[in-house]
């Protein structure tokens, strides 16, 4: 309950949604991600949520965003790059679209073009785009930064429930995945943490008390000093 409040408390803190407004309800609700910022918080908001009722294909996602027309979206990595590789990717490699984007500023007019339609696509309305649950493919993060797309990466797991890092897309940085969120602390296991890679141990209210009557698998998780080994 501790972590669910903390993670609820950090989006009102964080996100600027006002009541009434709306938001797709796609994600699976029995996972973390899903049930924490597409249901728990919106209704602490009083933001009007839209479930959808079908398995959530790139198609029937972006019928429901053009009908629903969402202030806010929250996905996964696959469905944004399904609908960038289906409806963006082929535009791009045109011979005549592939020669403007060689000419300095066409090729900005392009991007601009290029931005406004996927911006439709997701309904023309939202604000930001937060993109979470697996690692975003760098090509299409690094292109969609280029055209100003309103994007950012998030970073968790189910045992923070779920969230461990975040930043406005107006603040972070290509491939970050954002600032630790609040009441959290964390430690790289890494002899030169800025230039070794390690394991990102966390600790805080966002941690969970162990896995259900699993003593063993919560023993291994955790160190002594109380510090969440995410792997």
């Amino acid at each position: 309950h501790r972590s669910i409040w903390s993670n609820v408390q950090y989006a009102r803190d964080t996100f600027d949604m006002s009541p009434g407004e709306r938001i797709v309800s796609f994600l699976p609700l029995a996972h973390t991600y899903g049930c924490l910022f597409e249901f728990l918080w919106p209704f602490t908001e009083g933001v009007h949520v839209t479930f959808l009722s079908r398995t959530p294909s790139p198609q029937i996602i972006t019928e429901a965003f053009r009908a629903v027309r969402p202030h806010l979206i929250l996905a996964v990595p696959l469905v944004l790059e399904k609908i960038f590789k289906k409806r963006i990717l082929p535009k791009l490699e045109k011979g005549s679209i592939k020669t403007m984007l060689k000419i300095p500023g066409v090729n900005k007019l392009v991007y601009e073009k290029v931005r406004k339609n996927l911006v439709e696509v997701f309904g023309g309305e939202f604000r930001e785009m937060v993109v979470g649950g697996a690692a975003l493919n760098k090509d299409v993060e690094v292109f969609l930064r280029k055209i100003g797309f309103p994007l950012t990466i998030g970073y968790g797991m189910t045992e923070c429930g779920p969230l461990i890092s975040y930043a406005p897309w107006t603040e972070t940085r290509l491939h970050s995945a954002g600032r630790l969120v609040h009441r959290m602390e964390v430690n790289i296991d890494s002899e030169d943490p800025y230039k070794q890679v390690g394991e990102i141990l966390v600790r805080g209210d966002n941690n969970m008390l162990g896995y259900y009557k699993n003593k063993v698998a919560t023993d291994e998780m955790f160190d002594k000093e109380g510090w969440l080994h995410t792997g």
